[in-house]
């Protein structure tokens, strides 16, 4: 009788132990003078991005009625009103009021944040807070960071200032249907074109991975995105995500971060995968641990070998992209 009541103390003292652990996790620091999200540490804003990324709903510890809205919120609403919208005046006028979050380019709605692990912790002007720094996310290769004391010089677009840093969180050279000379680069993507001559009956496939760095001060966490998605031409010929039938094969990839004169390697390889989505996610997150930059020569991570191939029903299942590099 004893035995069973220990193993009843004991078992209400792990449940309690991980709802502890859970309400500290769900418990989101918010700041609402900049709708900005705040993280104690890189690991957190990992954890972060890991848990959101599975679909698990943070709570606020600001009661603040103007909740953090993420970029990537953002800019999806936005998609979803340009989809939504009924003639070319309505439609341009959507796109004139979220130029500061996306761009048309060549048939194609483009994020000003490409990224999605930035898209997901940045707010819609492109900032975060980590470890008492207001960091800013500038373009598609880099990073303003100054001290919350300063936070002010980052705001008013004082970018010269010696107190505020610009790091690189990866490169601004993108590889399309390509390769980098000497190894296979950073944003790498290709895409199979079903042209039916028609606009509307057009579809393609992408097969993509990027390696770039999640940054917090100096805390550089190596991470990967690869995967695969379809498109289709809206009512007005641009292009916009779809539900398919989407498969990928024969995927793996090694991706190498340098920090401190130090090399951090990692090999990753996929099962084939069938889903009917609007993606297949091979990777999205780290490849490896924080590590913390000792300044000098500034961080670099590339894949030095990468294979992924998708198709999709909307391109014919036998029509394949493939990405390769060795």
């Amino acid at each position: 009788m004893k035995i069973k009541k220990n193993i009843i103390t004991s078992l209400f003292l792990i449940l309690f132990l991980l709802d502890g652990c859970r309400s500290e996790l769900e418990e989101l620091r918010y700041n609402p003078d900049l709708n900005t999200l705040n993280f104690k540490s890189s690991q957190e804003m990992i954890d972060y991005f890991n848990n959101i990324s599975s679909g698990i709903n943070f709570k606020k510890k600001s009661t603040n009625e103007n909740d953090f809205i993420s970029f990537e919120q953002e800019y999806f609403n936005a998609i979803s009103e340009l989809e939504n919208s009924r003639n070319i005046y309505e439609h341009d006028s959507i796109l004139y009021a979220n130029k500061d979050i996306l761009e048309l380019s060549d048939s194609t709605y483009i994020p000003k944040i490409v990224n999605p692990f930035y898209q997901l912790i940045c707010n819609r002007k492109g900032y975060y807070e980590s470890e008492n720094q207001l960091h800013k996310v500038l373009n598609d290769s880099e990073i303003a960071i100054v001290n919350m004391e300063n936070a002010s010089l980052l705001i008013n677009g004082n970018l010269n200032s010696s107190l505020v840093k610009i790091v690189k969180y990866n490169s601004d050279e993108q590889q399309v249907n390509g390769k980098v000379k000497g190894n296979c680069g950073q944003k790498l993507e290709v895409n199979y074109f079903a042209n039916a001559k028609r606009c509307r009956d057009d579809r393609r496939v992408y097969v993509r991975a990027y390696a770039y760095f999640a940054i917090s001060g100096n805390q550089y966490t190596p991470m990967v995105i690869s995967e695969a998605y379809g498109e289709i031409r809206n009512w007005l010929c641009n292009w916009n995500l779809y539900s398919t039938e989407l498969r990928t094969r024969n995927c793996s990839f090694t991706v190498t971060a340098r920090l401190n004169n130090k090399d951090y390697s990692s090999s990753l390889s996929f099962p084939n995968k069938i889903a009917n989505s609007k993606s297949i996610i091979l990777h999205n997150g780290a490849v490896a641990q924080p590590i913390t930059w000792l300044g000098g020569q500034i961080p670099t991570i590339q894949f030095t070998s990468i294979h992924l191939e998708s198709t999709s029903r909307g391109v014919g299942l036998n029509n394949w992209a493939i990405l390769d590099c060795k």
